[in-house]
This record gives structure tokens, sequence and C-alpha cells, in this order.
């Protein structure tokens, strides 16, 4: 009678599934970890700006120190974990590619904005951004303030996170649209602050269309591996937004 074969143990189906979920999952903390300590970061920053008086500049000021919370959490990351700061993707697209991408994608993002907008103002939905129209500033102001903040503060702090950081890193044990989808719901949830002065219903269907807007850079970034892509995208964008209110309010389109 032959000896018995040694045969290698069966491997459990669902121990092998645990096991690649695990990464996933761990990634997934670490990305609602670096999102948490964003908005922590972004409330300890505009501490100072409460002892200061209420204008244009000081509320615009604030705006600033909030934004730069998610560049504390970027350059973090990166420095914890030793990846450097090329880890978001430096590389600059040809300058044709980078137009494209730019000005295309935030005329067909803005379109797809004011479409919802509207249709939502139809319903009884406000037009305007309450952030600026309900803060008892000078509202055409601030919306003017808010496009230099959006370019050069807003837009690199914002994707420098979600882009930059939260859709490489969850990318890098899932798929693109995984990582797309989940940068975005994250991204979207950062932006509730914003939506407080709204009734819950409306304060969805804004967030609603901020994370298919988030989606669109999103995917900007993974279509070319640059993080000034989604940059100057969503600075033009966000850029489109307050130029069209100020617009609409200066043409007594749309009265305060």
């Amino acid at each position: 009678m032959s000896d018995p074969i040694d045969r290698p143990d069966r491997i459990d189906a669902g121990s092998l599934a645990e096991g690649r979920d695990w990464p996933r999952l761990k990634r997934s903390v670490v990305a609602v970890g670096l999102t948490i300590f964003a908005a922590i970061s972004s409330a300890v920053l505009i501490v100072p700006t409460f002892f200061l008086p209420a204008t244009v500049p000081t509320v615009a000021f604030a705006l600033g120190l909030a934004e730069l919370g998610f560049g504390v959490a970027a350059l973090t990351f990166v420095k914890a974990t030793d990846r450097g700061v090329g880890y978001v993707g430096l590389d600059v697209p040809g300058r044709g590619r980078l137009v494209a991408w730019v000005v295309g994608g935030a005329v067909a993002l803005f379109a797809v904005r004011s479409v919802a907008v509207l249709a939502a103002h139809a319903l009884g939905g406000p037009l305007l951004p309450v952030r600026v129209t309900e803060t008892g500033l000078d509202p055409q102001a601030l919306m003017l303030a808010m496009i230099p903040l959006s370019l050069f503060v807003v837009a690199p702090c914002e994707e420098a996170l979600f882009r930059g950081v939260i859709q490489q890193y969850l990318g890098e044990v899932a798929s693109s649209a995984v990582a797309i989808v989940g940068a975005g719901v994250l991204f979207a949830l950062l932006h509730l602050p914003s939506y407080l002065g709204y009734s819950p219903f409306w304060a969805a269907v804004m967030l609603a269309i901020v994370f298919l807007v988030g989606l669109g850079f999103g995917y900007s970034y993974h279509r070319t591996g640059s993080i000034w892509v989604p940059i100057g995208l969503h600075g033009l964008y966000n850029s489109l937004i307050m130029a069209s209110a100020w617009l609409l309010v200066e043409l007594g389109i749309v009265t305060l």
C-alpha cells in the first residue's frame, strides 16, 4: 500500500475573502480618520477669528483658515507615512490637455449644477449659496472675495486631501471606481456644515450635488494622474458659482 500523499490543507474561501477585505477596511478607517482630523484642524485654525470683528475680509480670512485644515491633514499624512508630497501627483499635463480638462470640466459641471439648482428652486429650494447670503454682510462683496479664495486656497487644500491622498490611498487596494466614490462620499460629508441653514430635504439635495461634482473631480484625477487638474477644475467651478451668483444679484434677477 502506497504511503499517503501529503496535501496542503484546503484554504477556506471565507478566509481568503476576509484577507482581501481587511486592507480595504483598514484604509477606509484611515480615510475616515483623515477626514475627521481635517475637520478638527479646521475648527482649531479658525478659533483666533472669533475675536475679530465680522467684516467681509475677516470672514473670508476665517474661511481660508478653515480650508487650510484640509491641507494640514493631507500634509500630515504624506509626512507621517514617508510618502512625500509627490504622492499626490505633481506632474503637470500638457497645456492643451490641462486646459481641456479644467475649462471643459468646470463648464460641464457648472451646467449640471445649474440645472439641478434651478429644478430645486422650482420646487422651493434656495437659488443662491446660503453661506454667503445669510452672513449679515454684503453678500456680493463676499461672493467676489470667494473667487480668489476658491482658486488659491479652497481647491488646492480640498483636492490635496480628497483626491491626492484619500482617493489615491483607497485606490491602492480597491478599484478606481470604489476609490472615486469613497473620496466623493467623504468630500460631500465635509460640506455638510455649509448647508446647516437649509431644511433637511434641501441640505440632502445640495449634498447630492456636491457628491456628484466630487465624482467629476475624482474622475479627472483618475484619468490624468495630476493633482493640478482637479485643483484647477474645482477652483474654476467654484468661481463660476460665485461669479454667476454675483451677476444674478447685480442684474436684479435675484433680490436679497
